[in-house]
């Protein structure tokens, strides 16, 4: 937000810093701003990274505003403060967390997934499973959300409904969901047919904290009689 303000104050100075140059560029620097602001708003499907092309049009209109000392520094300590106010960055203990629960789901799931065959699958969870189980990946709509999140169920080129039929029909060897979602709108459809599949071809494996979130781990029923 406080970028945002800075960016659209500096945007305003453009046409009366009196350089012939600068007003040269303002027209390039408003169109640009313009489209990356579209781009942003354009994904409805929210995360606070889908802001990154808007980042640096921002940083770089803020340049009028630098020109008194002052200001200058008085920006600088908003830009720098603002974000570490607001946030738990850096934190060393929810690093060391977060890699101790990867840990723990690895170890619990890497026992009934392979390489080529019985493919782990991560409806809601860490997509970074995939690689430390080293599993292979059940469909190409691997990421949770292209499955899971109803906002992108008319944007994926295919039928969600039917590309989460073919993995349920492909009998993952373990699948991942975690207690609480975190996209705004499941896909009701698909969490339909993922419980169907829970409920009649796997059970419980574990449960593990990551972070905020419990995650739960299933093992389809053949796998997990084994000794």
């Amino acid at each position: 937000l406080p970028l945002i303000a800075v960016g659209l104050m500096g945007l305003a100075r453009l046409g009366g810093v009196g350089e012939t140059e600068t007003h040269r560029d303002a027209p390039v620097l408003f169109g640009w701003s313009v489209a990356a602001a579209l781009g942003f708003l354009m994904i409805s499907n929210f995360y606070w990274y889908y802001f990154m092309p808007l980042l640096l049009t921002l940083s770089i209109l803020t340049a009028p505003l630098l020109r008194k000392r002052l200001t200058a520094v008085l920006i600088v300590i908003l830009l720098t403060a603002w974000p570490l106010w607001i946030s738990d960055t850096p934190s060393w203990k929810q690093t060391v967390d977060r890699k101790a629960s990867i840990a723990a789901l690895t170890r619990i799931i890497s026992p009934y997934v392979g390489s080529s065959r019985n493919c782990l699958y991560v409806f809601d969870g860490p997509s970074s499973l995939y690689l430390t189980t080293h599993s292979c990946l059940p469909s190409r709509f691997a990421y949770p959300d292209h499955l899971s999140n109803d906002v992108e169920r008319t944007g994926l080129g295919v039928d969600s409904a039917a590309e989460m039929r073919r993995v349920m029909h492909s009998r993952p060897g373990a699948i991942v969901m975690a207690e609480t979602k975190v996209v705004p709108i499941l896909n009701r459809a698909n969490v339909d047919e993922l419980r169907t599949a829970l409920e009649s071809n796997y059970q419980l494996a574990g449960r593990i904290r990551h972070g905020w979130r419990m995650i739960r781990v299933y093992v389809r029923n053949d796998l997990y009689a084994k000794p």
